[in-house]
């Protein structure tokens, strides 16, 4: 099947191998055009092929995620889209015990996610980091809506506190990003996802399989879940998860146990992240990883939190050295 698809405005036909440029929305309007008898308790299986390749785009009851087809007008704010179908599948995780969305393919859940968090966020104060000088990561951007207030964030406008709705990671770009419920960028943060099995010579194509299976130490597999809980941990106990941990819920996600989470004994020290290949120090089992001043910073965030948060994760499985490029 050959995926025509409407996305920011611009005609895409067929995929790229990379990245696939598919709206929830579109995406939405792809799966009833192509479904006549679908149950949405079973899994779908959507072929999309271009000239080289023909690759699976394997999705858990995905109408239960994009039963509508929100029109998008010119004044309408895709990301606030994009953030209430993820609070919805965060909802049904937590309050109903359902699975998340998971796919492990490399569709983008927010295709536009680097240019909007460039057009809508700045780097902070030098002074309110807690990393004074970083030589490895990118400083945190905080959202043009918003601002810090020593261990908070508020919102300019109201000066309450920030109130998270969703948080995606983009493995492609190593980068997190906490967003609000109209879809306005609270704070991004550069995190990575590289494991240890990234050093063993597997393909891509292992580290996609394997994501979704327990014991593999592959990479966090793809999809839309729910925070959990943060907890907070001992930076100094030498058990390798700095100042907190971040859990989640909604499927494999959560089986294979993977937190978002620091380093012991760097609340004041940078990760050089330039030393991945050399040292468990800057590769998980499967975990985000962080710096311990920006995970207390997104734990802190999390608190405040009114309800279900969700946590999406998009981008390929390749190891990625590269910080941000904003």
């Amino acid at each position: 099947m050959e995926i025509t698809a409407s996305n920011q405005g611009q005609t895409v036909k067929g995929v790229n191998s990379s990245k696939q440029l598919i709206s929830p929305q579109n995406l939405n309007k792809l799966i009833e055009k192509n479904t006549k008898n679908y149950s949405n308790k079973d899994s779908l299986e959507l072929n999309y092929s271009n000239k080289k390749n023909s690759h699976p785009i394997r999705l858990v009851s995905p109408l239960d995620l994009f039963n509508t087809s929100p029109t998008v007008t010119q004044n309408t704010n895709n990301t606030e889209i994009y953030v209430k179908e993820w609070q919805k599948v965060a909802n049904n995780i937590i309050h109903s015990g359902q699975h998340g969305i998971e796919n492990y393919t490399q569709l983008e859940f927010q295709p536009n996610l680097t240019s909007v968090v460039s057009s809508q966020t700045t780097p902070i104060e030098q002074s309110q980091d807690k990393l004074k000088i970083r030589n490895y990561s990118m400083r945190p951007r905080i959202g043009n809506s918003y601002k810090i207030s020593g261990e908070q964030i508020l919102d300019k406008t109201t000066n309450m506190p920030a109130v998270p709705a969703a948080v995606i990671f983009d493995r492609s770009n190593n980068l997190i990003v906490a967003y609000d419920k109209s879809g306005k960028p609270i704070i991004a943060f550069e995190a990575r996802n590289n494991t240890v099995k990234h050093f063993e010579d597997k393909s891509e194509e292992w580290l996609m399989q394997n994501s979704m299976k327990v014991g593999t130490n592959a990479p966090a597999p793809n999809g839309i879940y729910a925070i959990a809980a943060e907890y907070k941990d001992d930076p100094n106990s030498g058990k390798t998860f700095g100042s907190y941990k971040i859990a989640f819920a909604g499927g494999k996600i959560a089986d294979r146990a993977i937190l978002i989470h620091s380093r012991d004994y760097s609340q004041n020290k940078e990760i050089a992240w330039t030393k991945d290949a050399t040292g468990l120090q800057n590769k998980t089992h499967g975990c985000f990883l962080m710096q311990d001043p920006d995970l207390v910073a997104l734990a802190n965030l999390l608190k405040e939190k009114t309800e279900p948060v969700a946590f999406v994760v998009q981008g390929s499985y390749k190891i990625n050295y590269q910080s941000p490029l904003l």
